[in-house]
C-alpha cells in the first residue's frame, strides 16, 4: 500500500478512535406494534453465504497507473441466499438480486441488504469490480463503470448456468422471471445502465435500484427503450451525490420511478460500514477527504457523453460535478438511515415479485401509505402517480 494511503487511513482512524468517546449509540427500534417493527423482524430462513472467484475470459481489464491490465476481468463475488437445516439452499426457485457496490467500496458494503433479502427467501449476488473496488490495483478508476454492466451481464450468465447444473449448490435455485439490479452510489449509476443503457441493457432484468446513484447525465431518450420499473432511494443531504440534480429529476425522466426521500441522511450512509461511523455527526466527512484524494489521482472525463455514450443514447454532454463542495449538516444515524432503506427496497421487491396478489397489495401499501406516517422525514411518490 503506498505512504499517501497508510497516512490518509491513519488519520480516519484516528478521527473515529477520538469520536468512538463521544457517542456510540444506536437509534431506537420501530414502534414495538408498528408495520415496519414486524417487517425488520420477519424473515422466513437463515441466511447462508458462499463465496467464489470467478474469471471472465471474454473482456479484459484495461491498464491503471501502474497496473498494467490484464487480458480478463476477475470477480471476487459473495451471493447470500436462504438456508435450510441442513445448510443447503432452500428448495424452489428464488429471486435473483444483483448488487453493485460504489466507488472505492466492496462488495460487502450492502451485506445488510443482502441478509435480510436472502431472509425473505432471496438470493443476493455481489462482487468486487476490478477497478472500481477498494484498493483496486493502480487505484479506484472511476471510468472503468462503463465496464460493469457488462460484468452484470457475466454474474446473471454464471448463476443462470448454475441453475442448470446438478454439480451446483444454486441447481433448480433461481428464478430467471424475477431479477434485479441494485447498487449504492456508482453501483446505483451501473445497476441503471444495466437497466436502460440503450446499448448495454440486460433484458433480463425485471427491476432496477439506485441508492444514491448519479443521474444527472442521463436524459429522457436514456429510459425511452426499457419499461423496467426504478426504484430511487436518495437524500437531500447527500454530499457526493447531489439530490436535486440527480434524484428528484428522475421522476420526470423515466416511466415508471418511485422516489424514496429521506431528510437528514447522509451519502456514507447507506453503506453498511457506516454503522461503525455512527458516532459522528456526519460520516460523509470521511468518505468525502478519502474520494476526493482520490479523485485528485485521475483524469475525469470532459463530459459524461465521453464515457458513457452520446445523445443517440440519451446521454448529457454534461461535466462530471466533484463532490463535497458544500457545507455538512448533522446526519441522522447510519443504522436508522438503514433501516429504512431496507424496509424501502424489500417491500419495492416485494411490490413486484410476490406471488400472491394481498402480499403485492400489503407491500404497495406499505411502501406508499404506512412508511412514510412510520418514519420522520420519510416521503414516496411516484412518477406514474403525479403523470
Amino acid at each position: 500500500m503506498s505512504g499517501w494511503r497508510i497516512a490518509l487511513l491513519l488519520g480516519l482512524l484516528a478521527g473515529l478512535l477520538l469520536a468512538m468517546f463521544r457517542y456510540s449509540g444506536l437509534p431506537a427500534e420501530p414502534a414495538a406494534q408498528s408495520m415496519s417493527s414486524r417487517l425488520m423482524q420477519s424473515g422466513i430462513y437463515t441466511v447462508g453465504d458462499i463465496d467464489y472467484h470467478l474469471v471472465d475470459t471474454s473482456r479484459a481489464t484495461g491498464a491503471n497507473g501502474d497496473f498494467p491490465g490484464l487480458d480478463h476481468r476477475e470477480l471476487d463475488i459473495r451471493v447470500w441466499f436462504p438456508r435450510v437445516e441442513n445448510g443447503r439452499v432452500a428448495p424452489g426457485r428464488h429471486p435473483l438480486l444483483v448488487y453493485s457496490h460504489g466507488y472505492a467500496a466492496n462488495k460487502l458494503s450492502g451485506a445488510y441488504l443482502a441478509a435480510y433479502m436472502a431472509r425473505q427467501g432471496y438470493l443476493v449476488v455481489a462482487a468486487d469490480y476490478p477497478l472500481t473496488r477498494f484498493f483496486a490495483p493502480g487505484g479506484a478508476r472511476l471510468a472503468d463503470v462503463v465496464n460493469q454492466p457488462g460484468d452484470i451481464s457475466f454474474l446473471l450468465d454464471t448463476l443462470l448456468a448454475w441453475d442448470r447444473d446438478p454439480d451446483s449448490p444454486f441447481f433448480e435455485r433461481v428464478d430467471a422471471g424475477r431479477i434485479a439490479a441494485m447498487g449504492i452510489s456508482l453501483g446505483g449509476l451501473t445497476s441503471t445502465l444495466s437497466a436502460y443503457h440503450p446499448r448495454w441493457r440486460d433484458e433480463r432484468l425485471q427491476l432496477a435500484i439506485s441508492i444514491a446513484g448519479p443521474s444527472s447525465m442521463l436524459g429522457p431518450g436514456f429510459f425511452s427503450s426499457s419499461q423496467v420499473p426504478l426504484l430511487v432511494v436518495a437524500t437531500p443531504g447527500d454530499a457526493l451525490v447531489d439530490y436535486q440534480d440527480n434524484a428528484a429529476p428522475l421522476l420526470s425522466k423515466a416511466p415508471d420511478v418511485t422516489l424514496v426521500t429521506l431528510a437528514n441522511g447522509s451519502h456514507s450512509g447507506f453503506s453498511g460500514l457506516s454503522r461503525y461511523t455512527r458516532w459522528l455527526d456526519n460520516p460523509d466527512a470521511l468518505v468525502c477527504r478519502y474520494v476526493l484524494s482520490l479523485l485528485e489521482r485521475q483524469t475525469l472525463p470532459q463530459g459524461w457523453d465521453q464515457l458513457l455514450g452520446d445523445s443517440a443514447d440519451g446521454i448529457s454532454a454534461i461535466e462530471p460535478v466533484r463532490p463535497c463542495s458544500g457545507e455538512l449538516s448533522t446526519a441522522i444515524n447510519p443504522v436508522l438511515q438503514q433501516r429504512m432503506t431496507v424496509l424501502a427496497v424489500s417491500q419495492f421487491l416485494q411490490q413486484h415479485f410476490a406471488r400472491t396478489a394481498l402480499e403485492v397489495a400489503t407491500a404497495r401499501h406499505y411502501l406508499y401509505e404506512v412508511m412514510p406516517r412510520e418514519f420522520s422525514g420519510v416521503t414516496v411518490e411516484n412518477s406514474r402517480k403525479q403523470g
